[in-house]
């Protein structure tokens, strides 16, 4: 599990989750390239914002008006599991160090608003 950090980046005290996770896609490539011959994948799933119990303030629940939230949808768990889950299928073989992105169009819009 990665995030969206790896893409986008974060500003001031955060430089260093952006680039562990960055360093963490590589390790997925470096994993899928020598994994391939036996058969093995590694992707990684990098999901934005989560809608848990953590995201909830006094004004409501996050993403709601007030909350303090300015992002975009946020993601159930469930969103995020499924991939994961679709990538032990057998069907997923082909699917081979790639980072897939469960946002909410996060990344689109950070990238957006720069």
């Amino acid at each position: 599990i990665g995030g969206v950090t790896m893409f986008s980046g974060l500003p001031l005290a955060y430089s260093h989750v952006a680039a562990a996770k960055a360093g963490l896609l590589g390790l997925v490539r470096a994993l899928a390239r020598e994994g391939a011959p036996l058969g093995i994948t590694a992707n990684i799933v990098s999901p934005g914002t989560i809608a848990t119990d953590s995201r909830l303030t006094d004004s409501g629940p996050a993403g709601s008006p007030g909350s303090g939230w300015i992002g975009g949808p946020l993601s159930s768990m469930a969103e995020v599991v499924a991939p994961c889950l679709f990538l032990c299928e057998p069907a997923a073989g082909a699917i081979n160090g790639q980072a897939i992105s469960v946002d909410g169009i996060e990344r689109t819009r950070e990238e957006l608003l720069g």
